[in-house]
């Protein structure tokens, strides 16, 4: 019976010091993405296969899917900047971000919605500011470009990734090519 009260005990405590972070719904993220917009649009991308080596040849990378949702928010029918909430993992946790674009496809900001490592490997929102304003953000490079966290290059690298992947695939929405 003791060990019962210690294993519940320890399960109490554990639940009390979860390393998720975040936890926006997905409204919540698209409201601060595009707070004055009248009305926001979901886009499914299909990528086709001569988009999809055009992304591979763009970042290097193979594409994990083909599938993707950008949301585009508008006020009095301009668009206000193109969002994507997109999860992958940094070391074995997922990260959930929201990656805001500008028109021009500049990054506008980048939040983390959720994230399950640690707590002290997630990236601040000062470090995650660096990415404000920037294009090309395929040629960015960790330690020259951006700075690091230290003790958390797997964060920087998974974020930096996603920006990548956020913008190259927003370079295929209708009206971008």
């Amino acid at each position: 019976m003791k060990s019962l009260i210690r294993v519940a005990l320890l399960l109490v405590l554990m639940a009390g010091t979860s390393p998720a972070q975040g936890l926006h719904s997905r409204e919540e993220a698209l409201q601060q993405a595009f707070p004055e917009a009248e009305h926001i649009e979901a886009i499914h991308l299909y990528l086709t296969a001569t988009q999809r080596q055009a992304y591979e040849r763009v970042t290097g990378t193979a594409s994990d899917t083909s599938l993707y949702t950008f949301y585009i928010g508008y006020l009095e029918g301009r668009r206000l900047g193109i969002a994507a909430i997109e999860s992958a993992p940094v070391r074995t946790q997922p990260a959930t971000l929201l990656v805001v674009l500008n028109p021009d496809l500049s990054v506008c900001f980048v939040e983390v919605l959720a994230f399950f490592e640690p707590s002290e490997y997630s990236p601040s929102p000062r470090w995650l500011g660096q990415f404000a304003g920037r294009s090309g953000v395929m040629d960015l490079r960790l330690g020259k470009d951006l700075h690091g966290i230290t003790g958390a290059t797997l964060t920087t690298q998974a974020v930096l990734r996603q920006v990548r992947r956020t913008t190259a695939m927003a370079a295929f929405l209708p009206g971008e090519n």
